[in-house]
């Protein structure tokens, strides 16, 4: 059964289930990690937008499937959060691959090949989080703290922890932990874990509480992504 939607608003996508199919003029649709969406551009150089969430560092895939006998090409456009093109692509099965060069919302764009063509098609975006968040160049003292940046996703667990080389005189520990929307957890101890709220940058604070000159440290930001579909 083919459910046509038009005018859809961009917050009341998250009611439109993956894999649903869908036709309508001017598409604005939000889809997840691993989601897909059967769609249609209309005759006219119509041009439909999908708007996804990702970490920065992620390895991110994008790809528009084109529909039909015989099947006609779809353009694909990726476009990065500030609305620069990251990646294009013509083809009856366009792809773009890219590694998230920041964290925040991506826009997937699709149209016809011809540019005023209809066509049916099958959208789907899916992306892996980069795992490991390591600096072995932290330097602290205790009056002079420094930090770890690094991105999760959504649902992430995060496991957190210091340590330091021999030769330095530094007591590493971890302090603040500080993400979107106003997230602070307070860890105060050499290793923590806590899921992330919201996809975005988290900073992990690094301090030494020792009594001595400090010293350098590595910190390191371990994050495992959410099964998708959960």
């Amino acid at each position: 059964m083919e459910v046509r939607l038009r005018a859809i608003p961009l917050l009341a996508a998250f009611a439109v289930a993956a894999f649903s199919p869908c036709a309508h003029a001017g598409l604005e649709l939000v889809l997840g990690n691993g989601d897909r969406a059967a769609a249609r551009v209309d005759a006219g150089g119509e041009i439909e937008r999908f708007h996804v969430t990702c970490p920065l560092g992620a390895a991110m895939t994008v790809s528009a499937t084109a529909k039909g006998k015989p099947a006609p090409k779809m353009r694909l456009v990726l476009r990065g959060p500030g609305g620069a093109v990251l990646g294009e692509k013509t083809s009856k099965k366009a792809a773009v691959k890219v590694t998230a060069p920041a964290s925040g919302r991506y826009v997937v764009e699709v149209a016809a090949g011809d540019g005023a063509s209809a066509a049916d098609y099958q959208v789907s975006v899916k992306w892996k989080s980069r795992a490991k968040w390591k600096d072995g160049g932290v330097a602290v003292t205790p009056a002079a703290p420094d930090t770890l940046t690094f991105a999760a996703p959504r649902g992430a667990s995060v496991d957190l922890s210091v340590s330091k080389p021999k030769s330095s005189a530094a007591v590493p520990s971890l302090g603040t932990v500080t993400g979107p929307g106003g997230f602070v957890a307070d860890v105060n101890a050499a290793t923590g874990t806590f899921t992330a709220p919201a996809t975005g940058d988290y900073i992990a604070e690094v301090i030494d509480t020792g009594g001595g000159a400090g010293g350098r440290a590595t910190a390191l930001a371990t994050v495992v992504a959410p099964v998708l579909g959960t």
